[in-house]
């Protein structure tokens, strides 16, 4: 017998240990420009308001929202992570970047409870036990949960957005729908695909036949006008030509002007001709192999359910729950294809789903374990749990670098797809230099990507005095690289220029991360 809160001790046994490793991150390309947004929708406030606002005033960069080339991006978490600095005096690049981290893991860790909760609803107390440790263990999320500025937290307002949602269906209660329609402001916010939300639970509400049709007009307008007038509050951008803009940043992020060659399987594409499969590859080979076959198994089996008992999903609840939950997950990934949208990053964009996975995964160990087979139950919850701890094992070898993690089906990851490509190894990095250079004499190193920047600058300006950024190779005494470019795998294995003295490096099961190089004077 499962102890009815078991779930929840496991979401605060994760959370202790994630307070001895929240810190371990360094910082990813994006957040510097994600803080910069964030700045700039304060400035408005600030000018709407009339408030004195100096510090930000002083900034000669920040440009007014409206001018701003970057304005469509939702900034609520930059804003809430502003008032935090200003709240606790974080006057410093390196203060603001760790409670940007923290503040983030802390979303997180509010999305998987909320995700645990849905859990309970459809499945029980064991299998959403069971659902919550896959739910945390992915190698990837796992470590993006501490530092991603924009995938996770939306990932984390998509489930929290569905929990309130299956609370409306179980209990009927309108303040669930006032829930949702916050959460699903925020989201929205977060990442435009986020529209997807109202569309699926505004349709689930209009089918059931367990509502009434005065309650289906009730609870959709409190929940449309909820979620807009939350989008309003929350989206300094919306202050003005409110529809034009909205619509403007609907228009932006379904075709995001990004172009760049990605590596992927060995060869190189552009990033705004991707084929269909991208995301569906990088999603197969960053997934624990146990996983992977579970997700298929659930996959099959729910779909098969849908088709077999699809008159139930107008009457049953958890015939319903289950088929939102479907499109939870296909839907995005079709609206991706089908809209031609440019992603790149591996398949964090699509992050948000990983959620409707472990559905899937756990919806299969529940079917697989009912079947009249002897001891089925014992066997599915015994290859269960040898998964989870596997994905454990993967967690605690390739600690802090789990964003590399690939499975077996790559073996040469360097040579097939990008690794660290958002430089979080920079922050090992810097510091290992730190330590190998003599503290009576400043050395200097020179990097090709932005992320060696932002931690250098992570690091307290007091630790790093014998240790400057060169923006010039000539004035360099050491050269740092994180492989992402064509050119710079070529010279990795040739050894050639400033790739010949390697004096240290990161490898994540074997394969090179970052090198760390000293330059011939």
């Amino acid at each position: 017998m499962i102890p009815k809160y078991s779930g929840y001790f496991i979401l605060a046994v994760y959370f202790f240990i994630s307070l001895f490793i929240w810190d371990d991150y360094g910082v990813s390309w994006d957040e510097d420009i994600q803080m910069h947004h964030g700045r700039v929708s304060a400035l408005e406030i600030c000018n709407t308001f009339d408030w004195e606002c100096k510090t930000l005033r002083e900034e000669k960069d920040l440009k007014p929202l409206q001018e701003y080339r970057q304005k469509y991006y939702g900034t609520f978490f930059q804003l809430l992570a502003i008032g935090v600095d200003h709240w606790n005096g974080a006057d410093t690049f390196s203060k603001r970047i760790r409670n940007r981290h923290f503040l983030g893991f802390l979303i997180f860790f509010l999305g998987a409870c909320c995700f645990h909760g849905l859990l309970r609803l459809r499945f029980g107390d064991w299998l959403a036990l069971i659902g919550t440790l896959i739910f945390l263990t992915h190698p990837r999320i796992f470590a993006h949960s501490y530092y991603n500025p924009k995938d996770t937290l939306f990932l984390s307002m998509y489930w929290v957005c569905f929990y309130c949602f299956f609370l409306y269906l179980k209990k009927m209660r309108w303040w669930y729908l006032l829930g949702l329609g916050i959460s699903t402001a925020i989201a929205i916010n977060m990442r435009v695909p986020g529209i997807i939300i109202p569309l699926l639970c505004i349709g689930a509400i209009t089918v059931f036949s367990g509502i009434e049709w005065k309650e289906k007009g009730i609870g959709v307008l409190l929940y449309v006008l909820s979620t807009f007038l939350g989008m309003f509050m929350i989206w300094p951008l919306l202050w003005t030509d409110t529809f034009p803009n909205l619509i403007a940043a609907f228009t932006e992020f379904s075709q995001f002007p990004w172009q760049n060659t990605l590596l992927y399987w060995g060869g190189y594409v552009m990033s705004d001709k991707m084929p269909w499969h991208y995301a569906l590859s990088w999603i197969t080979v960053t997934m624990p192999p146990l996983y992977l076959v579970l997700i298929l198994a659930g996959f099959g089996l729910m779909g098969y359910q849908f088709v077999k008992h699809f008159k139930q999903v107008f009457t049953e609840k958890t015939v319903l729950m289950d088929s939102l939950i479907l499109g939870a997950v296909i839907g995005p990934y079709l609206a991706v294809v089908l809209l031609d949208s440019v992603i790149y990053g591996a398949w964090r964009h699509l992050f948000f789903i990983w959620g409707g996975l472990v559905y899937m995964g756990v919806f299969a160990v529940q079917y697989l374990s009912e079947r009249p087979i002897r001891r089925s139950s014992t066997i599915i919850n015994g290859l269960t749990s040898l998964a989870i701890l596997w994905a454990c094992i993967i967690l605690f070898r390739t600690h802090p670098h789990q964003n590399v993690y690939f499975n077996s089906l790559v073996d040469t990851p360097m040579d097939r797809f990008e690794q660290d490509y958002w430089g979080l190894s920079m922050k090992q990095g810097m510091e290992h230099l730190l330590t190998i250079i003599p503290e009576d004499k400043v050395s200097k190193v020179y990097a090709y990507d932005f992320p060696a920047w932002s931690n250098y600058l992570a690091i307290p300006k007091e630790k790093r005095t014998h240790l400057k950024f060169a923006w010039n190779e000539d004035e360099a005494d050491y050269f740092i690289d994180m492989y992402r470019r064509k050119d710079h795998i070529k010279n990795f294995y040739l050894r050639e220029g400033k790739y010949k003295n390697l004096i240290w490096e990161i490898k994540v099961d074997g394969s090179p991360i970052l090198g760390l190089y000293s330059l011939d004077k």
